[in-house]
């Protein structure tokens, strides 16, 4: 009596155990929302979401079928359990893998909504080398300003895996409340968003910030002059979070490629967050989300930087000015031109651009006191 007792204890247990991963991991399988229309049958969208669990769900089925088989249970009693669990006696119950959400022939995959998993803190080291920076004259729809090409070197430096995001940036604003005062609420709101409607030196706030934390050198001081926006000056030595030059932006989005884009002379909505309602060359129209997504959405490039195209532009450092590379250029660590313009380089494109603005060597621009809903930022921190 007592080990009949214990034996149905046991079964509960297991039973219970059994019922919630399941649905635990069904829950996350609906979660999934992959909006790819164009993706591998292999891709990672849906069919990875159950593999963690998988392996424990078949040691419990396999223990419970076990524990039923040797509990002093009636044969009725036995064969309904069996029977309402899918049991049989010659073979444990398994977790069939569930069918990707997404169809097609595209090798890379979404993960749009629910993809807190992706979101990992951490930088990329970028490792230094020499590349060509710039777009040819016979690039597709290029622009004169991103010209000429030249050879330009840069130093390593660590860069942040994706784009700011406003869980990160509210994180640190109530950390620091003094240093980042944020101006506007951002257009689309979410977690793992990224911050967008922060100005140019909004971002150099959040820098400064971070570097604080993390108990590192700031790398911007401010000038206040008066009846003027307050200025800023780049100490170089400092250790501390900054924004990428226009540069190392390139280069880290290039990732050793000398194509268009990063994906090749190519690039497809699964692959980046763009309007793609705006045709690229005499390539099929692509779809149009209209909205930000969660950074880590899609495959990254061969460095393993998130978002470097699409979604929002990216505030840089640099001036920005039309010729600056036709009157003059420092070959290593370049920078853009001193003093104070009203404008600063944007890089990357965003979710309502046309694939013209996602190429590597696109320049945008922005007022440097403008908060939009299309703009961001991700930071870089020297290798020291």
């Amino acid at each position: 009596m007592k080990n009949g007792f214990i034996a149905f204890f046991a079964i509960c247990v297991l039973l219970f155990s059994a019922c919630f991963l399941f649905e635990k991991n069904k829950e996350k399988c609906d979660n999934q929302n992959c909006e790819c229309e164009k993706c591998d049958k292999d891709c990672e969208c849906a069919g990875n979401i159950v593999t963690e669990t998988a392996e424990w769900e078949t040691l419990l089925q396999d223990a419970l079928k076990t524990s039923l088989l040797d509990a002093e249970l009636s044969p009725e009693i036995l064969a309904h359990i069996m029977e309402l669990y899918g049991l049989t006696p010659d073979e444990p119950l398994s977790q069939p893998e569930p069918e990707p959400k997404c169809e097609g022939d595209c090798k890379y995959c979404i993960n749009i909504g629910k993809n807190e998993h992706l979101i990992v803190p951490g930088f990329v080291r970028i490792q230094g080398g020499t590349f060509i920076m710039g777009s040819p004259d016979d690039e597709p729809e290029r622009y004169d300003d991103e010209g000429p090409q030249r050879e330009i070197t840069i130093s390593s430096f660590y860069m942040g895996k994706y784009q700011v995001t406003q869980k990160e940036y509210a994180d640190l604003e109530r950390q620091f409340p003094r240093i980042i005062r944020r101006g506007e609420r951002p257009h689309f709101t979410g977690d793992y968003l990224p911050i967008t409607n922060i100005h140019w030196l909004e971002a150099l706030d959040y820098c400064n910030a971070l570097s604080i934390r993390d108990g590192l050198t700031p790398a911007y001081t401010f000038n206040y002059p008066s009846g003027n926006h307050r200025t800023a000056t780049w100490n170089r030595n400092a250790n501390g979070y900054r924004l990428p030059t226009e540069a190392e932006w390139e280069y880290a989005a290039r990732a050793g490629t000398t194509t268009i884009f990063y994906t090749g002379n190519r690039i497809t909505t699964c692959q980046a967050n763009y309007n793609g309602s705006v045709r690229w060359e005499d390539d099929e129209l692509e779809q149009f989300r209209e909205k930000t997504v969660n950074v880590g959405s899609f495959a990254p490039n061969a460095w393993g930087l998130y978002d470097m195209f699409g979604n929002v532009y990216e505030w840089c450092w640099d001036n920005y000015k039309a010729d600056h590379y036709e009157e003059s250029f420092d070959p290593n660590d370049p920078i853009g031109p001193l003093g104070n313009y009203s404008n600063r380089a944007t890089r990357g494109g965003d979710y309502r651009s046309g694939p013209r603005s996602l190429r590597s060597a696109f320049r945008g621009s922005n007022l440097f006191v403008a908060r939009v809903r299309n703009v961001g930022f991700r930071v870089v921190r020297p290798i020291q």
